[in-house]
Order: structure tokens, then C-alpha cells, then sequence
């Protein structure tokens, strides 16, 4: 792939293709991370499937039915049931009806409560939805890449929707910390700078919850938590480019017993 933004490369495409992405370099960081970076498939789990419908019924709600196709039973690719409904679904991603609906109530009611998600998700031509960045980095010479829920051309502002348990300050931020959203935000940046040519002057963060009454709210990461982000990523790139030169991918140290801690030591005192 050549430096540049793409519109309309398929998921699974950009997914399995070439380049570095930011959730490569987080999988990385984790014990035995090389080795499942290099073997391992990352399988899509349930919240990432429901992410995938929700994206599509906030920023590209017309094409909801042309992807999906909703059903009322349970999910059983030996039934009968499921095997007549992918005849009927032509092509269509199945999903439980219940998600389905939850996923259009989530978006109904977020851009009900947030005039800044209103402003952010209009459908126009300064919109730019999903696009597939492709850069070089200047240290490694590694193609990166990167794709944003939604680019806003007209204020420069990049953002994300984040489905979490808890939007709340104190919640949202515990998600930060588990999932590294706090790496996302100066990795995108990049690329904006490297496809788009100018350096966002946001890059906002919808945090939303999949359950009644539906909370949402907007977030920025502070600077100097985005900065320890890039020299968290940068470590991990710098790591991935050692692990491709020598074609070494470790894994867990196998070759000696250590010693395991069940339980967190408590100070009783």
C-alpha cells in the first residue's frame, strides 16, 4: 500500500492486509505477545461484533439493512432455522434481532443526549467514515495504518465510538487504561498528519453505553496521557520491527517453572 486515506476497503481486508496497526502493537505488549502476533488470529469476539453493527448504525445508517439481516432465534449455525435464514439474508451478516434494535436505540438516543455527537455524525461531504490511513514510519520504515470511526474535514477533528459498560468519568477511564484507547488517539494522529496533511485539532472519544437509558459522553485524553501513549507505541513498534529483522517471535518463558501467585498479598496491618 502506497502512503495515503482509502475509502471502501472491505473490513476483513484491511483487517488481515499489510501494515501495522494499533492493536497489533497492543497484543504485542502482552506476555507472550510476539508469538501470538505472529501465529495467533485474532478471533472477533462478541463485543467487537456488536461494535462492527453499532459503527454501521450511527455513521451509516442506511446501509444497516443492506448488511445485516435480523433474526429472533438463537444463533445456531447447524439448525435448520439459520441454515434457510442465510439463504434469505443473501449475502447479509446475520445478527440476533435484539442487538439489532439495541444497536438503533443506542444511536437514537445518543444523538438525542449529545448536541457534540449531533454535530460530529451529520452526513455530508465533509464526513469521512471509516477510511483505511496507510503511512511509512520515519524510525522503522514499518508501514502503519490506521482506520477512524469518523473524520470531520471541516473542523479537523477525528473521533471514535467506544461501546463500554460504564461512560461515566471514573468508568471510562478504567477503560482507557485496560484497552489503551490512550495509544489510539496519538497513533491516528499520525496518520491524519502522514494521509490527510494537517494534525487534528481533536480527536474525541463517544463513549456509550449498550443498556437502557442509553449514557453517553464525549472525551478528550489529557496530552501528557497521550504522550505516554506514543512512547508506549513506539516501544512496541521499535519491538515488532526486532522481531521481523530476526524473524524471532517469542512466547512465554516455557524453559523454566516459575512461581505463581494466586492470590494479591494484603497488608493486614
Amino acid at each position: 500500500m502506497e502512503t495515503g486515506i482509502y475509502d471502501g476497503i472491505p473490513a476483513d481486508n484491511y483487517h488481515g492486509g499489510e501494515g501495522v496497526s494499533v492493536s497489533t502493537l497492543k497484543l504485542l505488549s502482552e506476555e507472550g505477545g510476539p508469538a501470538r502476533v505472529r501465529y495467533g488470529v485474532q478471533k472477533e469476539t462478541k463485543s467487537l461484533a456488536f461494535g462492527s453493527l453499532a459503527h454501521t448504525a450511527f455513521l451509516e445508517p442506511d446501509e444497516l439493512p443492506r448488511r445485516y439481516y435480523p433474526v429472533d432465534f438463537i444463533l445456531n449455525e447447524r439448525s435448520k432455522a439459520y441454515q434457510d435464514a442465510v439463504v434469505q439474508a443473501a449475502g447479509r451478516e446475520i445478527v440476533k434481532r435484539a442487538d439489532y434494535d439495541a444497536a438503533q436505540r443506542m444511536r437514537d438516543a445518543v444523538l438525542k443526549q449529545s448536541a457534540v455527537a449531533r454535530d460530529m455524525m451529520i452526513v455530508d461531504q465533509h464526513l469521512l467514515i471509516e477510511q483505511s490511513m496507510y503511512w511509512r514510519d520515519d524510525e522503522t520504515g514499518l508501514l502503519r495504518r490506521g482506520r477512524a470511526d469518523g473524520i470531520r474535514t471541516d473542523y479537523h477533528v477525528m473521533f471514535d465510538l467506544k461501546s463500554t459498560r460504564d461512560a461515566s468519568r471514573y468508568g471510562f477511564s478504567a477503560a482507557i487504561r485496560t484497552y489503551k484507547y490512550h495509544w489510539q488517539h496519538p497513533y491516528y494522529v499520525d496518520g491524519a498528519i502522514a494521509t490527510l496533511g494537517w494534525e487534528p485539532e481533536a480527536f474525541i472519544f463517544f463513549a456509550v453505553e449498550p443498556e437502557p437509558p442509553w449514557l453517553v459522553a464525549p472525551y478528550e485524553i489529557l496530552p501528557e496521557d497521550c504522550e505516554e501513549g506514543r512512547r508506549a507505541f513506539r516501544h512496541q513498534l521499535h519491538r515488532y520491527k526486532a522481531c521481523l529483522d530476526r524473524d524471532e517471535w517469542p512466547g512465554l518463558p516455557a524453559d523454566q517453572i516459575q512461581p505463581l501467585e494466586v492470590f494479591t498479598p494484603r497488608n493486614f496491618t
